[in-house]
Order: C-alpha cells, then sequence, then structure tokens
C-alpha cells in the first residue's frame, strides 16, 4: 500500500518570503564580502602607510641621531623617551631603535632595551641601506613592522629603526572596521525579511486569499463548466475586450481570440443597448452574422465596480425545435382529453341502462355508437396512416362533435405510412391543431348558420407535396386581420394570445412551403397548406 506523503507545500506567501530573503541574504553577503576585502586591503595599506611614515619620521630625527652614537642604550635615555611619545602619537605598538650592532636602544618593554634585538637576521637586512616590510615573532608576539636604515649627516648608516603592529592591534583595527558593515548587512536583511512578508501579504490578498493551486483549480472546474454548457457564453471587459467564450459560442463565431477586442458588428448585436446601462436583456432575438441566436446579457459587477458584460447565446432553431414539439404535444393532449371525455360519458350512459336492466336499450345504444364510429372514425386509421396524426384528429373530431360543430374529413384525405415520419407528424399534429381550432372559434363567433368545417389531407406523390385544407363557414377574416394574422403575439382574442399562426407559418417556411388564406362565398375562410416533402427520406432515416 503506497503511504500518503506528509510533506506540504509551503504557501504562496511563505515561498515569497524565503525567496526574497534568500535573495537579499545572498546579495548582502556577496555586497559584505566584497566591501570587507576592500577595507582588509585598505587597512592594510593604511597600516603600511602608517608605520613605514612613523619609521621615516624616528630615522631622520636629530633625537635618534645624536644619541645613538654617543649615548649608551638606557631606559630613560633620550631615544626611549623620544620613541616612545611618537609611538602614542602614531598609534603604533612599538618602535625600536637598534645600532649597527643590533643593540635595542628603545623598546615598549624597557627590560630588553640595551639587548641584541630578537630577530637578527630579520633586521640585518636592512644593514645594507634597505627598507623592508615583514612579520616576524617577536617580543611582543606576531606582528606587521618595517625595517628602515638611519644615517648621520654624512650619510653614513649607523643604525636601523623598526616599526610596527601586533596581529592583535592589527584585528582590532579591522573589526572595528568591518564592524558597521556588518551591521548595515543585518539591517538590510530584516528590511528584506519585512518587505517579502507586506509583498507576499499583498499578492496573495491581490489573489483573493487564495493560493496558486487553488486558482489553477479553480480556472480548470470553471473552463470545465462552461464548455459544459447548452448554451454560448461570451464575457468581455470595459474595453471590449474577449475575457472568455465557450465551446459553443467559439463553434458560432470562429474567429472569436481571447484578449482582442469584439468584432464591431457582434458587439453591436450583443451589448450595443445595454453595455453603458445597468440592466439585464433576457431571451431577446437577435439576428447575427446571419444566425438568428436568442440572446441574455447582464453587466459583470463586483464589489460595485462594472467589469464588464456577459451574454448567453443560443440557436433560435434550437428554442424552436423545442417549441414545434411543445406545441404538438399539447395539441394531441387536448385531442386526447376531448375523446376521453366523449368515451367517458357513452360509457355512463351504458352504465346507467344497465343499473336499470335496459339491456334491449344498451344493446341498441353500443350498435348504435359503433356505427356512429365507424362512420366517423372506421376509415381513419386506413386513410391517416400516421397513428399519432390519426389519433389527434379523433380527438379533434370529439371536440367538436361536443362544441355542436359538423367536422369533417373528406374521404379522399389520404397520408401515406411511407411519408408518416415522426417530424412530419409533429409539424401536422402543429398546423392541424392551430388552424382546427382556429376553424372552431371562427364558426362558433357565427349563431346564425349550421357551424361546419371540412378539413382535406392528400399527398401528392408525383410532387411529393402533401396538401391541407381547412374550410369554415365562419364570419371569415377582415383584410386588416389578415395583413397581420402571421405576427407575434397578434391576435383578435385577447391578451397572451397571437401564437398559432406564427407556429403554422414558421412549420411552412421551414419546409419552403405554400400558406395562402382566402375568404369563402357568401361567408367562411379557407387555409391552404402545401408542405412539400423532399427532406422526406432524410426524416425517416432520422
Amino acid at each position: 500500500m503506497q503511504k500518503k506523503s506528509d510533506h506540504r507545500k509551503w504557501s504562496l506567501r511563505t515561498t515569497i518570503i524565503l525567496v526574497v530573503l534568500l535573495t537579499v541574504a545572498t546579495s548582502l553577503s556577496i555586497a559584505a564580502l566584497l566591501v570587507l576585502h576592500n577595507v582588509v586591503q585598505t587597512q592594510q595599506r593604511n597600516i603600511k602607510q602608517n608605520i613605514r611614515s612613523t619609521a621615516t619620521i624616528v630615522a631622520t630625527s636629530t633625537v635618534v641621531k645624536d644619541n645613538l652614537t654617543t649615548k649608551q642604550p638606557s631606559a630613560h635615555g633620550d631615544i626611549q623617551r623620544y620613541t616612545k611619545r611618537i609611538q602614542r602619537a602614531t598609534h603604533v605598538d612599538f618602535i625600536v631603535v637598534m645600532n649597527r650592532r643590533l643593540i635595542r636602544y628603545s623598546h615598549p618593554d624597557t627590560r630588553v632595551i640595551g639587548h641584541r634585538f630578537s630577530s637578527p637576521k630579520d633586521a640585518a637586512k636592512s644593514l645594507t641601506g634597505h627598507t623592508h616590510f615583514s612579520r616576524e615573532t617577536g617580543v611582543l608576539g606576531n606582528g606587521y613592522r618595517i625595517f628602515t636604515p638611519i644615517y648621520n649627516a654624512k650619510h653614513q648608516q649607523i643604525g636601523i629603526v623598526c616599526v610596527g603592529l601586533t596581529e592583535k592591534s592589527i584585528n582590532s583595527e579591522t573589526r572595528a572596521a568591518e564592524f558597521p558593515i556588518v551591521i548595515g548587512s543585518l539591517l538590510g536583511l530584516i528590511i528584506g525579511i519585512i518587505a517579502a512578508w507586506l509583498l507576499g501579504t499583498h499578492i496573495r490578498r491581490r489573489l483573493l486569499g487564495m493560493e496558486p493551486q487553488e486558482i489553477a483549480t479553480r480556472l480548470t472546474e470553471l473552463s470545465v463548466i462552461n464548455d459544459s454548457m447548452s448554451e454560448g457564453l461570451i464575457a468581455i471587459d470595459q474595453q471590449r475586450r474577449l475575457i472568455t467564450a465557450n465551446d459553443i459560442a467559439n463553434e458560432l463565431f470562429p474567429a472569436l481570440t481571447i484578449g482582442d477586442p469584439l468584432d464591431d458588428d457582434l458587439f453591436d448585436a450583443l451589448f450595443g443597448q445595454t453595455f453603458k446601462g445597468s440592466k439585464s436583456t433576457i431571451n431577446e432575438s437577435v439576428l447575427i452574422q446571419s444566425k438568428e441566436l436568442i440572446v441574455s446579457t447582464s453587466p459583470l459587477i463586483s464589489a460595485g465596480k462594472r467589469l464588464g458584460s456577459m451574454a448567453l447565446l443560443r440557436d433560435r432553431s434550437e428554442y424552436q425545435l423545442l417549441a414545434d414539439q411543445l406545441a404538438g404535444t399539447t395539441q394531441y393532449i387536448q385531442a386526447l382529453r376531448a375523446q376521453t371525455h366523449e368515451f367517458l360519458n357513452k360509457l355512463q350512459a351504458v352504465s346507467g341502462l344497465i343499473e336499470l336492466h335496459q339491456y334491449d336499450e344498451v344493446q341498441r345504444f353500443i350498435t348504435n355508437t359503433s356505427a356512429d364510429y365507424q362512420a366517423q372514425f372506421g376509415n381513419l386509421n386506413n386513410h391517416i396512416q400516421s397513428p399519432a396524426v390519426a389519433g389527434f384528429l379523433m380527438g379533434k373530431l370529439n371536440q367538436a362533435h361536443e362544441q355542436q360543430v359538423a367536422f369533417t374529413i373528406t374521404p379522399d384525405s389520404l397520408l401515406p405510412k411511407q411519408v408518416a415520419s415522426e417530424a412530419l407528424s409533429v409539424d401536422l399534429i402543429k398546423v392541424l391543431g392551430n388552424l382546427i381550432d382556429n376553424a372552431i372559434d371562427a364558426v362558433n363567433n357565427d349563431n346564425n348558420v349550421k357551424s361546419e368545417i371540412t378539413l382535406s389531407i392528400n399527398y401528392d406523390d408525383e410532387s411529393n407535396i402533401l396538401v391541407i385544407e381547412v374550410t369554415d363557414n365562419g364570419c371569415g377574416i377582415s383584410k386588416e386581420v389578415k395583413a397581420h394574422m402571421f405576427e407575434q403575439h397578434y391576435s383578435t382574442k385577447g391578451q397572451d394570445r397571437g401564437y398559432g399562426l406564427v407556429l403554422v407559418k414558421q412549420v411552412v417556411d421551414a419546409r419552403d412551403g405554400y400558406l395562402s388564406v382566402t375568404n369563402n362565398h357568401p361567408q367562411g375562410t379557407t387555409f391552404y397548406v402545401e408542405l412539400p416533402l423532399s427532406n422526406q427520406k432524410s426524416e425517416s432515416d432520422d
């Protein structure tokens, strides 16, 4: 079994602090080392210059020259007093004056005055009249020193002066020079830590408190959700640049590119009326680049600030297909409801006769009902060979009968089975339902004549066209109504109406068909419809 890793990834703020801290520490360390190296080199040059200058001063002093050849070495001699004064003034650790035999005339440790120099070989190098530096261990310990020859007035070498600093003094001076650099580096490091913490906090706040892994996960999830939507999604910022577009939007408009300004025509069609406002639009029909779409738009607002706009798009044909199916289903349900109601009435009549023991009447009633059924519906299934359409028309016949309307289907009507596809049945139910309902309403509004409706359905095999005629003897249609009857929401029957004839015309137009409306003489109306079935084979295959 694989063990789960206990390793936890650092947060963004922690990572930023560590990276900045490491960068600052590395930079400061390198800078400090370079500065320290330079300081040490400078300090050594200063020390070298200081002891050289001090040695020159002592070597040229008349006090030293006069006493070195005329007096004996003494801890209280003039040379000792003079060198001690110069030593304090120049901050060197020792000044040793010696004659050519390397006998000391001065020294910080008075006990060795009068004794031979502790490093005769080193000192003897200057007996040839040359100045030289050296690092050797003397009475005071390890040190850095210079040997300079001393000459009399005749330019004859009469001795040597040795001036130097001990290792302890050199290290002390170097540390004193390094201290400000170390303090400055530590202060820089502290400032870097504070700046890194502030930067990490600021970035985390700008990222809404989320870690990079969370942001990547959210973006992936959002992309999957957007591409799973059944609508197209287009979002733009305040500069009209495209923020996002899902797969469906890219299928509708392949030229969309994230970050580029939206095309002027597309922008005007989607956002032209709402981009500067704060209102949303819902399910508006828009024609864009020869595409009829249903569009809903809304502003993108965060913390009271407008960030852009968003549009949801859907192909109108999808809504149309759904509306067509719903309209056909509704018509079919209404027809079945009427048919069911008719049969319930007859069943109640049979039940009542049985309870009264009128068995002969029951037999006659059933015989008459069967005869009526055969007269009305017997040949319907033979002529209308679509079960859905036939059942639908049975319901409409019963509905008309209940409203005392004489509804007749012509005996020569024919809808062959080979053309009665599911798609055609849906279209026919929608067309027939609306035309028959309008005819029933028309004849019911005229109480002066017997209400009559005639339906004819014929299939022309040669031209592959289905011809439908619905005729009534109602009140007819005025010229004003004819001019607007196929417009959506227009109706003479009140509010929330005006959809039926619009759906009929959409079916006819979708099939490149023909639709006409004529007034009959002396009254009534005829709706004539031709539906080409040129795509019938593909419909049947589907």
